[in-house]
C-alpha cells in the first residue's frame, strides 16, 4: 500500500496523471482468474468491437505497390 501511495504521489507530481483513476483507460481487465488466453480473448474481442483489430489486419493484408 506505501509503495503505490508513493508512486500515485510521484505520478500526480510529475506527470498529473493519476494512474489509479479507471476513468483513464479504454479497457480493464481483472486477470485473477483468467487464463492467458482468456486474456487475449477479451482484448481481441474489445478491438475487434471498436473495429481497431480488423483496420490493422486488413492494412497488413494488403500488397505493397
Amino acid at each position: 500500500r506505501k509503495r503505490v501511495a508513493d508512486n500515485r504521489e510521484r505520478w500526480l507530481k510529475f506527470y498529473s496523471y493519476d494512474f489509479l483513476d479507471k476513468s483513464n483507460y479504454d479497457l480493464i481487465i481483472d486477470t485473477t482468474k483468467l487464463t492467458p488466453e482468456q486474456v487475449a480473448d477479451r482484448v481481441l474481442g474489445y478491438m475487434t468491437d471498436f473495429g481497431h483489430y480488423k483496420e490493422n489486419k486488413e492494412k497488413k493484408q494488403k500488397p505493397k505497390k
